[in-house]
């Protein structure tokens, strides 16, 4: 059980990736039992997200210095073994598919359980083979997708919620959120990235990172003020969510900030 937990690295992610699959479950009405189900579940998969990553980087994260420090990948620290790693990764995709056919067979559809499938296994081509963490672009699209647009999909049809354009404006602002929650760790990662590993921000630098994060962020914040002009969600709770996503990649890569300013100060840095 410690093993699992070390792999899954939760706190790192507990107070962020778990609000998109409750707030599908929420906005399809169902009832506290389902919900409490639908969020379990996709602990575990975020955890195995998280963990199958950790067993495809051990050998990047060793040489990786501030990764190395960190201590998150405990494969790469030498702490577990591939073997015991492996059957973390197993025990983990086994918990997922008992939860999600379980949970679809209580909401009575296949939609949910299909989308969760299909979000288990982008998880897996994420960071396995044809590890799409590497290929620029698509890392973006399959993040946009595997943390944000289907766990809210998916969590909705979960809770017996049918298809609308409530649904459609949730998933899509979802996957706008969650590209923009990649764009911001790719940015503070940026440095230790640049001669190592082959993402967005590396590929197109530091400065056009901002400026893409910068449009996710106000496209996110227009469609929910065009959802809210067409009365599709009410004002008072439009307001809210348009400051907090035009405020969330500001405080994402504070970091980033505080590194520039460090730069300007010391003239021993190169700029």
């Amino acid at each position: 059980m410690k093993m699992a937990v070390q792999m899954m690295r939760i706190g790192d992610w507990i107070r962020f990736y778990p609000a998109f699959p409750l707030a599908g479950a929420c906005l399809s009405g169902c009832h506290f039992t389902r919900t409490a189900l639908v969020l379990a579940l996709y602990i575990i998969m975020i955890g195995y997200a998280f963990a199958v990553n950790n067993y495809f980087d051990a050998e990047i994260d060793q040489n990786h210095k501030g990764k190395h420090n960190s201590g998150k990948n405990p494969l790469a620290m030498g702490w577990i073994s591939l073997r015991d790693a492996r059957r973390v990764l197993e025990g983990l995709i086994i918990v997922s598919l008992i939860m999600m056919m379980a949970i679809g067979w209580m909401a009575g559809g296949w939609q949910g359980p299909a989308l969760a499938l299909l979000n288990l296994l982008l998880l897996t081509a994420y960071s396995g083979g044809p590890r799409l963490k590497e290929i620029p672009g698509a890392d973006l699209t399959a993040h946009g997708l595997m943390f944000g647009a289907l766990p809210v999909a998916c969590g909705f049809y979960l809770g017996g919620g049918s298809a609308s354009w409530l649904l459609v404006l949730a998933s899509s602002v979802a996957f706008l959120l969650g590209a923009e929650a990649l764009v911001a760790h790719q940015m503070v990662d940026f440095r230790e990235d640049f001669c190592s590993t082959k993402t967005t921000v590396v590929s197109i630098g530091q400065a056009r990172g901002g400026v893409l994060l910068a449009f996710l962020a106000l496209s996110s914040a227009a469609l929910v003020a065009a959802a809210a002009w067409s009365a599709l969600i009410p004002l008072h709770y439009a307001g809210p969510l348009i400051a907090y996503l035009l405020s969330y990649p500001v405080f994402s890569v504070r970091k980033v900030r505080d590194e520039l300013r460090q730069d300007i100060r010391d003239p021993a840095i190169p700029q």
